[in-house]
């Protein structure tokens, strides 16, 4: 959300491990911590195949990411 890393966020939720994080996530979306836009910020895979064609298609984050920041502090 600072926009301090630009990499993709992948998370391989083998056998649903990080259900509870994905949850933990989503409720902070619910509870307005996060806004709507930064569930873009992640992208959640099943198998290590999904990740690897993951990386293939997800870029790195636009430097404007930053802004998220500003943006949700001026929303508050």
């Amino acid at each position: 959300e600072l926009g301090l890393y630009t990499h993709p966020i992948i998370i391989l939720n083998t056998s649903g491990y990080y259900d509870p994080l994905l949850q933990m996530l989503q409720q902070a979306i619910d509870n307005k911590f996060m806004q709507e836009k930064h569930s873009s910020l992640w992208y959640t895979a099943s198998t290590p195949q999904e990740v690897m064609e993951a990386l293939d298609k997800i870029d790195e984050w636009d430097t404007a990411i930053g802004k998220f920041t500003a943006d949700n502090m001026t929303e508050q």
